[in-house]
């Protein structure tokens, strides 16, 4: 299963669980690093970041909407989030998406950088060598992913805005002990 498709199928498990419950979402994820072989680390941390910026990008994008609308129908929402879905190329969870409601994804959001921080933890963790293939590997996919968002940002929605990864990848800085304090 790709790093794409694990990662959607632990989002979709982590929004079954009614009022979010942390401790459950915890101990599933804790499963899932258990089975994540280290050469998985960099895809799945690469889709993890891409994938908490576009639902944080979704959810300000929701607020505009509703923000625009006095009253929508759900169709025209349906085809607001079908159409912001693929304009920032994450098809792949709509089913996700139209099942959440939107402080589910703000939560989400904020489990995805607990991840983001524990992947990060994982890999420093790695032996040397080991680590510099994930690290070489991770610039390789941030390259992949800065050419989407390029692409994407030719297509942008009706607001003129699309997903970014500007910040997305700073985590990178302390693989290579970059330090900007001064």
């Amino acid at each position: 299963m790709s790093s794409i498709e694990r990662l959607r199928t632990f989002i979709s498990k982590a929004l079954t669980h009614s009022n979010w419950d942390k401790l459950a979402v915890q101990k599933q994820w804790d499963d899932e690093l258990i089975n994540l072989k280290d050469e998985c680390l960099a895809s799945f941390l690469i889709e993890t970041v891409r994938t908490h910026d576009a639902f944080n990008f979704i959810i300000e994008e929701i607020w505009v909407f509703e923000k625009g609308k006095d009253s929508s129908t759900a169709l025209e929402y349906k085809i607001f989030l079908d159409q912001l879905l693929f304009s920032i190329d994450f098809v792949r969870y709509a089913d996700v998406i139209r099942a959440a409601s939107l402080d589910q994804i703000k939560q989400l959001t904020k489990f995805l950088d607990f991840i983001e921080n524990d992947l990060t933890k994982r890999i420093k963790k790695v032996p040397l060598l080991g680590r510099r293939v994930i690290v070489g590997e991770l610039l390789q996919l941030m390259g992949k992913a800065f050419q989407i968002e390029s692409d994407l940002s030719h297509q942008k929605i009706d607001s003129g805005k699309t997903v970014s990864y500007y910040r997305s990848f700073d985590f990178l800085d302390e693989f290579f002990e970059l330090n900007y304090d001064g």
